[in-house]
């Protein structure tokens, strides 16, 4: 349901929101958040707009990493050369279709962690805001779903940096037509709700389906 002041607002200067939603659904009173340009204005102004987005995911799969250095932990392996120019490329190309992320998440393995800043750097979200967290590192596919579901419904486009090959599993697991085999170093796939109207408690391979995938080779 609208909030009632913004159904109260009848005859006002209108103005749209939100990308392809705009398309559909007109909200009279946002032109002052969409000035400030800040959904989480809009989002304070009428908390039932969560529930009028499709939520968008985005697995990455950290950038190629090193095994340079014998006898050295897992969880502190960096990004190889190959590494440190896949993520910027991609995170590059992301950018130029239109994405626009609210949520930036990611294990905290320095080579996801090193992943998932660049991409913050291309969008200009301070790295400092990146959501770091234990779960997604050494995950199952239960533990991927258990942090996808903890999302929080003001971010409706997520992107989520983690390793394989739980992310392939993920990934195949949302996939109605392809078989992602082996997710490979810096492979992002999409995966949207199929509906308006969900949370992140909702999200799940019932209500979503992957609807692109881009592969460093490949672009």
């Amino acid at each position: 349901m609208f909030c009632a002041r913004f159904a109260r607002a009848k005859g006002r200067r209108r103005g749209s929101f939100f990308g392809e939603a705009e398309k559909r659904t007109t909200f009279p009173s946002l032109a002052r958040a969409k000035r400030a340009r800040d959904a989480k204005n809009a989002f304070r102004l009428c908390p039932s707009l969560i529930y009028l987005i499709m939520k968008t995911l985005f697995l990455v799969r950290h950038a190629k990493s090193s095994w340079a250095i014998l006898g050295q932990r897992d969880h502190e392996r960096s990004l190889e050369l190959r590494g440190h120019n896949d993520a910027p490329r991609m995170a590059k190309y992301l950018k130029q279709l239109g994405i626009k992320p609210d949520l930036i998440v990611s294990s905290p393995a320095v080579r996801a962690r090193t992943t998932a800043e660049y991409f913050a750097k291309e969008f200009g979200i301070d790295p400092q805001h990146i959501d770091i967290q234990q779960d997604v590192y050494e995950a199952d596919e239960r533990d991927i779903a258990n942090v996808i579901r903890s999302l929080p419904d003001e971010s409706y486009t997520v992107l989520l940096f983690g390793h394989n090959p739980t992310f392939t599993y993920v990934a195949d697991s949302y996939s109605k037509e392809v078989r992602f085999e082996n997710l490979p170093t810096c492979g992002i796939v999409q995966i949207e709700q199929n509906t308006e109207g969900g949370t992140w408690d909702k999200f799940n391979p019932k209500t979503a389906e992957v609807k692109g995938f881009w592969f460093p080779k490949t672009i």
